[in-house]
């Protein structure tokens, strides 16, 4: 997995929006959006949600982010399980 400041630098470009066009949106100055994304804020903010979910063992905070953008967050191994699975029955269907 790439690092989470990549990742969010590549997700700027996609969206085709600058960065002053991100701040806007998130409500933020361009100043602190730039601490955040730029000056890696974010990246250590989102180190430390993973120390926090390794201490407490706890995937609340993740359950609560895929909450909000709709989506569910599985343990990788149970993804795989799902996968493997739909293999199989996808080799008995042909």
């Amino acid at each position: 997995m790439k690092p989470l400041i990549q990742l969010m630098s590549e997700a700027i470009r996609a969206s085709e929006l600058n960065d002053e066009d991100v701040a806007a949106a998130m409500g933020v100055t361009p100043s602190y959006f730039c601490k955040l994304v730029r000056r890696r804020l974010m990246h250590a903010q989102g180190d430390r949600m993973v120390a926090f979910m390794r201490v407490t063992n706890s995937t609340a905070p993740l359950d609560w982010l895929a909450h909000q953008m709709d989506c569910v967050a599985i343990p990788r191994s149970e993804y795989e399980a799902m996968t493997a699975r739909l293999r199989e029955l996808e080799g008995v269907r042909a």
